[in-house]
């Protein structure tokens, strides 16, 4: 048998024992790649540990501790990462059939969030979105990074960040809209959302250890690196498939 086979057998088989729930057979729409500090996963009136190969569905809250670190790769080739203090919840998601399709609902509910986008929404932008309490946030193929301060980003250097959304955009274009204003920031730029969306002309501190704080990582290698200290972010590779989804290798 087929050792990463196997790994996915045994990572399907911890979660039905872990829960009794109906969502318990509900199609993994992701799996845990990285976990560093405390993180669990909410389902429903469950709080789960999280770890690596743990698979997530459609309704979980990921959760970090002031502490945890956690990346993950959705059924689409999409890869999030959330930093501490941070609660972000999967609303919906169907994976794309054939490479095509799908959809991916999200909700940055506290911290901050980075994600480098997949399948979905590359031919339908309406597929995808992540709402926050100020503003919604759409993709146009992007690597974009978002945290929304609501008096507690005392963590970032100064310690003093007004409320509001904050969004950086490494690659395509990230899509702010509230009952405001829309706006769509490019790669290079970075906004802030409190009443309408507006662009700023540097930096906020909220993305000063951006490097570490929002790290994603395709391959184990740089997990392991990761894990010693050094999660800058360098692409070695296809991570291990989510199963039903993506074929595993031979």
């Amino acid at each position: 048998m087929n050792a990463r086979y196997f790994q996915h057998v045994v990572a399907i088989a911890a979660l039905i024992l872990v829960t009794s729930s109906p969502a318990a057979n509900a199609a993994a729409s992701g799996r845990i790649t990285f976990v560093s500090g405390g993180a669990y996963v909410e389902r429903g009136a469950q709080k789960m540990p999280m770890q690596p190969d743990m698979l997530v569905e459609a309704g979980d809250v990921l959760v970090t501790e002031n502490d945890g670190r956690v990346q993950w790769r959705m059924a689409d080739d999409s890869y999030f990462a959330i930093r501490p203090s941070s609660r972000f919840k999967i609303d919906e998601y169907t994976a794309p059939v054939a490479g095509s399709g799908g959809k991916a609902f999200y909700s940055l509910l506290k911290g901050g969030y980075r994600c480098i986008s997949g399948l979905i929404g590359k031919g339908d932008q309406s597929a995808y979105r992540v709402v926050s309490p100020v503003a919604t946030m759409g993709i146009r193929g992007t690597d974009h990074t978002h945290v929304i301060c609501q008096a507690d980003c005392t963590w970032a250097p100064g310690g003093n960040v007004a409320d509001g959304l904050y969004t950086r955009v490494d690659m395509g274009k990230s899509i702010l809209s509230n009952a405001q204003g829309s706006l769509d920031v490019a790669a290079g730029q970075y906004a802030r959302t409190s009443s309408p969306p507006s662009l700023l002309t540097a930096m906020p501190s909220v993305f000063a250890n951006w490097a570490v704080d929002f790290a994603i990582d395709t391959g184990a290698a740089a997990r392991a690196r990761c894990a010693a200290g050094d999660c800058v972010l360098r692409i070695e590779g296809p991570e291990v498939p989510v199963p039903g989804t993506i074929p595993s290798p031979n």
